[in-house]
Parts: C-alpha cells; sequence; structure tokens
C-alpha cells in the first residue's frame, strides 16, 4: 500500500476496477442511448401522415408517406461509438434540400431535442444506474 499524507491510502486496485466499471457503463450507456435516438427519430418521422393530409411545409419534418425512412433508421458501430441514421439517400434531401426542395429537417433537430435525455441515459449508466 502506498503512503498518503496523513496516513495509509489503500492500493491503485480499487481505482482500476471502479476505472473499468465506469468504462463499462459509459459503453453501455452510449449504446443505449444510440437505440433511443433511433427510437425518438422514427417518432418524428412518424408524427404527421403525408397521405391523408397536407404534406408538409418546408422547415417542418417530414410527413409519413410509405414508412420506410422510419424502418431504415439503423445504429451502427463505428469504433468506440454508434451511429444512427439512414442509408436512403433522401433522408439527407429531406434534412438539408435540394435546388428544388427546401429543406424538411427531421435528424438534427431530434438529435438537439434529445440531447439533455441521451447524456442523463450515458451518465446513469456510467454511474452504474445511480441517480
Amino acid at each position: 500500500m502506498a503512503r498518503g499524507w496523513g496516513g495509509q491510502v489503500k492500493s491503485n486496485a480499487n481505482f482500476r476496477q471502479t476505472t473499468q466499471r465506469i468504462e463499462a457503463g459509459v459503453d453501455g450507456g452510449v449504446a443505449k442511448a444510440a437505440a433511443q435516438l433511433q427510437a425518438n427519430l422514427k417518432e418524428t418521422l412518424n408524427q404527421r401522415n403525408s397521405l391523408s393530409g397536407p404534406p408538409s411545409s418546408p422547415g417542418e419534418a417530414p410527413g409519413k408517406r410509405t414508412g420506410n425512412l422510419g424502418r431504415s433508421i439503423q445504429i451502427e458501430r463505428e469504433g468506440e461509438g454508434y451511429a444512427v441514421g439512414t442509408p436512403h439517400a433522401y433522408g439527407r434531401y429531406l434534412e438539408y434540400g435540394t435546388t428544388k426542395m427546401d429543406a424538411r429537417p427531421w435528424l438534427w433537430r431530434t438529435v438537439e431535442a434529445s440531447a439533455a435525455q441521451l447524456i442523463r441515459i450515458v451518465r446513469n449508466q456510467a454511474l452504474g444506474g445511480q441517480r
């Protein structure tokens, strides 16, 4: 054991174990946050039905027509983190617009609206479900 200023201190073994638990909790929390973001994105895309109502206006999230975009939202592991999005090019066209269509932002607005929730998920997992 190492000696501290005022007495004995425990070995670094407890610190290593604690660090490993926190790292595992963060990794699990990031995975849960990615799954929550996926659910939030699908919810955003399913809020309006464009077939039975008017199409979305520029600046609004796109209305649901076929549901293909919402069903295509995927989670992929990328290095230490996760990517959440769609492989469909029209997801990008809706998000940013084109020369013939104004944007119907859905992805980044949902990410921004979900930020506090996602941080809370990661924090709670990192702390072992405490808080």
